[in-house]
Parts: structure tokens; C-alpha cells; sequence
């Protein structure tokens, strides 16, 4: 029998945006940040370096920018925009998160734990990602503004034992800036695995949902989240 599947809108716009800035930034970041750190290996020149550190910079800013949005947000928003949905801290939310990893662990059989807005599993992994990226923006800015003429902050991403006692930026440092950016693409990596899986499993237009901010939602479900079934105009799924 089909089943009909409304579409629910559930991420506002700011939401989506910081999204994909986010994403955005992070897409450059990463390969810039490998790019540098491997930079004597790799034969670049200081001038190159210097250049790339500044492009690799500028990007960051930008990304600072809209974390720091989100996170207001995240103070301040309200629904799925806020931070009571992201970061697991009911019991309901921690029995949901619990069924999803027997789910997981379960390889995926049966209906996967129903939920509006953030699964509190991956708000787990959100909450990480704020954490570890707010540690990055914050060890990144301080190696960049902070370097001295003689110690310039490029130095950070050489080979830290050619860096001069009481030079700046220090090696822990760098490594504190290094291991987030590692922790930051294993949450990618993640995060993409869950996204594909999530979407073709239950197919409620997850990876779409960043672009228009609707998921979809049988009349059954919606009344199990108690989601008003008001009758919509907008385009309507069916599912054997």
C-alpha cells in the first residue's frame, strides 16, 4: 500500500545558509590547511606559502563569521535552530539516541527511530563539530594575527622542531590546530556516511532538506511528532 509523505518545513533560512557557508569553507580549508602543512615536503616557496596562508586565512575569517552566527543561533533560535535540539540533554533524547546506534548496530533492519529535526545521535556529533570548530577558529586567528615578523605564523604548518624556542606560534599550538582540523574531517566523513544512509533508508529527502528546509513526513508520523496536518499545496510523496 502507498503511503503519502507531506512535505514538513523543519531548517530556517539561517540555518541552511550558515550550512553551507560552512560547508563551503571547510571544502577549502582542509586541502589549503594539508597543503601547508606539507609545504617543504611538497617544495612550495615562501612566497607561494605566504599567499596560500593568506587565502587560507581570509577563508577562515569567513568561516569564524558564520560559525559564530550559528552559534548565536544556536543561543537564541528557537525549534530546530536551537541549541535544545542539537545537543542531547532529555531523557527522550537519550533513549532516541540510544535506539538509533541499536539501529546502526542492528544494520539498519526495521524502522529506523523517528525524529523531527536533529537525531540526538548526530546532535552528539554536532556539538563536537561547535566545539572542535570553535577551537580551530580560535587557535587559527591566534597563529595568524599574533606572529611576529620574525617568526612569521606560516611556521605553524613547518615542521614544528625548526621552530625557535620562545617563537610563536608554539608547537601545542599548531597541534591543537591540526588535530581539530583531523577531527573536523573525520566528522565530514561521518556526517556524509549517516547523510547517504539516512537518506536512502528512510527516504524523507535529507540531503535536500538544506536546500528547500522541508522533510517529509507520513500523516502517521506527523501525528506521532505532532506535527499539525494542516492540508499543503506543495508536493506530495508516495512510498510502497
Amino acid at each position: 500500500m502507498a503511503i503519502h509523505y507531506r512535505p514538513v518545513h523543519v531548517w530556517d533560512g539561517v540555518v541552511r545558509l550558515t550550512h553551507w557557508i560552512n560547508a563551503g569553507a571547510i571544502i577549502l580549508l582542509l586541502p589549503l590547511g594539508a597543503v601547508l602543512f606539507g609545504r617543504e615536503w611538497l617544495g612550495i616557496s615562501k612566497v607561494h606559502t605566504d599567499t596560500l596562508m593568506d587565502v587560507h586565512a581570509s577563508i577562515g575569517f569567513l568561516f569564524a563569521a558564520s560559525l559564530l552566527i550559528r552559534l548565536a543561533y544556536l543561543a537564541h533560535g528557537e525549534g530546530a535552530s536551537s541549541w535544545r535540539d542539537v545537543v542531547p540533554h532529555t531523557q527522550a533524547q537519550l533513549r532516541l539516541a540510544t535506539a538509533t546506534i541499536r539501529y546502526y548496530l542492528g544494520g539498519c533492519r526495521g524502522e529506523c527511530p523517528l525524529y523531527f529535526a536533529h537525531n540526538p545521535l548526530a546532535g552528539l556529533a554536532y556539538t563536537g563539530f561547535f566545539l572542535f570548530a570553535s577551537v580551530q577558529v580560535i587557535s587559527g586567528a591566534a597563529m595568524y594575527l599574533l606572529g611576529g615578523d620574525v617568526v612569521p605564523a606560516v611556521q605553524a604548518h613547518a615542521g614544528h622542531e625548526h621552530l625557535p624556542a620562545n617563537s610563536w606560534p608554539p608547537a601545542w599550538l599548531a597541534e591543537i590546530h591540526e588535530w581539530s582540523a583531523l577531527l573536523i574531517a573525520l566528522f565530514i566523513l561521518a556526517h556524509l556516511t549517516a547523510l547517504a544512509l539516512h537518506d536512502l533508508v528512510e527516504k524523507r529527502g535529507l540531503a535536500s532538506s538544506m536546500i528547500s528546509g522541508n522533510k517529509f513526513f507520513s500523516e502517521a508520523e506527523m501525528t506521532a511528532l505532532d506535527i499539525p496536518t494542516i492540508p499543503t499545496t506543495e508536493k506530495e510523496t508516495t512510498k510502497q
